[in-house]
């Protein structure tokens, strides 16, 4: 019973855990916070983000996620301290971490391989089935370009199976990616997908989920 309160709870509650590399059971934020839980929860996203990354990240939510992906072997791209790559690593997934900016590997969470996206997906798009990216910057084309790549590159080398990408961050006109992948991209629903969104936690005033687009 101590092991589970410790693991689980609001962000500011487990803040410690994340120091220590530690991924917490269950993230708990609910839809209505009082004015004293939102101000503390704002108050740790800072830190939140340079230790773990932008989204909050769980066991609960991870495993529904890799229990989607199963087998499939997945290229992330971005991936800043790799805390979401390491998640699903955890769960068995086959995840090969990229990002082209690593202030200190001492920071991250698991091995990430430095390279921009485009050199990853040009290295890594035929020996990978899903393509993960979250977060991705909306003031740059990182998002779009990386996607057209992905799927260029593996039309190009002969890939029949659908060129699925991840996407993990707010819809378009968010923080997150640029509109022309937006505007590219077709949206997946999926129910597989929907039942992740339900235990997926999110900050105050933040309106991540996951996607899935081709």
């Amino acid at each position: 019973m101590g092991e589970e309160i410790l693991r689980s709870g609001m962000p500011y509650e487990l803040l410690p855990l994340i120091k220590q590399k530690i991924i917490p059971q269950k993230i708990a934020v609910p839809a209505a916070l009082d004015f004293d839980n939102i101000i503390k929860v704002q108050r740790v996203r800072h830190e939140w983000t340079v230790t773990g990354g932008w989204c909050l990240v769980d066991v609960t939510w991870t495993k529904k996620l890799a229990d989607w992906i199963g087998d499939r072997v997945v290229l992330s791209v971005m991936s800043g301290f790799g805390m979401l790559e390491r998640a699903l690593q955890d769960h068995g997934v086959q995840v090969r971490a990229t990002d082209r900016h690593i202030e200190s590997f001492d920071r991250c969470w698991t091995h990430i391989e430095a390279v921009n996206c485009v050199a990853a997906i040009h290295k890594y798009a035929l020996k990978s089935d899903i393509l993960l990216m979250s977060w991705a910057p909306y003031d740059e084309d990182a998002a779009s370009v990386a996607a057209m790549e992905w799927r260029r590159v593996r039309r190009e080398g002969g890939v029949t199976d659908p060129s699925w990408i991840i996407f993990i961050g707010e819809s378009k006109g968010g923080c997150t990616a640029d509109d022309k992948f937006f505007d590219e991209a077709q949206l997946i629903e999926l129910p597989e997908i929907d039942a992740v969104n339900k235990l997926f936690p999110r900050f105050p005033s933040i309106h991540d989920r996951v996607m899935v687009v081709q």
